[in-house]
C-alpha cells in the first residue's frame, strides 16, 4: 500500500479484485468445487476474522469518503474547507498552507500531479482544489469528485499555485492517535501575514461522524446524474434503498449494467 502511495499508479489497493475473487469462491463452493485447506481460514491466527462469519456484517462498519481521494487525505481536506468556509477565504487571499498530520499521510506529497492516480494519492492537490471549490457556487455536493481530480494537468491555475504552497509536516501526537483516529491540523497563512488554525480534524463520513441518508443520496445524485440522467438515478436509489425487502436484486443489476443514457 505504501508503495502505491509513494509511487501512484493504476495499481491500487485491489478491493474490487478481492471482491470478485471472494464472490467467485463462494459460487464455486456452492457448485461443489473443492480445494486444499487454506491457512488464511483455518489457522488459529485467522480465527478472529472468520469466527463471526454470517453473524456480524463488516459492511456495516464502513465509512464513506466525501472526497474522491485517499482516505488519509480526507481529514486535511475537511480542515482546509472548514477554514475557507468559516472565514470566507478566497484562493487569492492565501499565501501558504501548512498541514500537520500523521506520518503515513505525509507520504501523500505529490503537489503537481499529471495523472488522476497521482491526484488521488496527493494531499496538496486536493486541498488546493477544495479551497478553490469552496469559493464557487454550490454544485450539489461540497466534496471533490471526478471534475476536480480526473484531469489534473488541466486544473485551474490557482489550484496549481495553492498546491505548490502546501507544506506537509508530521505531528507526533497525531501519529500516536493513528490508526485509531485519522486526524489533521491545517494552518493557513493569508497574504497579509495573519494565520488561521483549524482544530484537530477528522472527516465527515467516518464512523464517528457518519453521513445521514439524505447526505448519501445527495452525493449519489451528484455523481450519477451527469452519467445516467436524473430519471435513472432516482430509480437506482429507489432500488438500492429497498434491497432489504426486495425478493431479488435483478432490477438493481439491470439498472447498473445497462449502458449509460446520458454523458456530460
Amino acid at each position: 500500500m505504501m508503495r502505491c502511495i509513494d509511487h501512484p499508479t493504476m495499481v491500487k489497493d485491489g478491493s474490487g479484485w478481492g471482491a470478485m475473487a471472494g464472490v467467485s469462491a463462494g459460487m464455486l463452493a456452492e457448485a461443489g468445487f473443492t480445494g486444499a485447506p487454506a491457512l488464511t481460514i483455518e489457522s488459529s491466527a485467522a480465527q478472529p476474522w472468520w469466527s463471526t462469519l454470517g453473524v456480524e456484517w463488516e459492511v456495516l462498519e464502513q465509512g464513506f469518503k466525501a472526497h474522491g481521494s485517499c482516505w488519509w487525505a480526507q481529514p486535511a481536506i475537511e480542515a482546509a474547507l472548514g477554514i475557507a468556509r468559516a472565514n470566507r477565504l478566497k484562493p487569492e487571499d492565501i499565501a501558504a498552507i501548512r498541514v500537520e498530520t500523521f506520518e503515513k499521510a505525509v507520504h501523500l506529497d505529490h503537489p503537481a500531479p499529471t495523472t488522476t492516480e497521482q491526484a488521488q494519492y496527493s494531499l496538496p492537490f486536493p486541498i488546493a482544489a477544495a479551497l478553490v471549490k469552496a469559493s464557487r457556487p454550490d454544485d450539489g455536493w461540497y466534496g471533490l469528485g471526478p471534475d476536480d481530480l480526473l484531469d489534473p494537468g488541466r486544473a485551474d491555475p490557482e489550484v496549481r499555485r495553492l498546491a505548490r504552497a502546501v507544506e506537509l509536516v508530521e505531528a507526533p501526537d497525531l501519529t500516536a492517535a493513528f490508526p485509531g483516529r485519522f486526524l489533521a491540523r491545517v494552518i493557513v497563512t493569508r497574504r497579509d501575514g495573519s494565520t488561521i488554525v483549524s482544530p484537530d480534524t477528522t472527516f465527515r463520513g467516518e464512523l464517528d461522524d457518519p453521513f445521514d441518508d439524505d447526505e448519501l443520496n445527495a452525493k449519489a445524485r451528484w455523481l450519477m446524474q451527469p452519467v445516467v440522467g436524473a430519471e435513472r438515478t432516482e430509480r437506482l436509489l429507489a432500488e438500492a434503498w429497498s434491497m432489504p425487502e426486495a425478493a431479488t436484486i435483478e432490477p438493481l443489476l439491470a439498472l447498473l449494467t445497462a449502458a449509460p443514457e446520458l454523458r456530460s
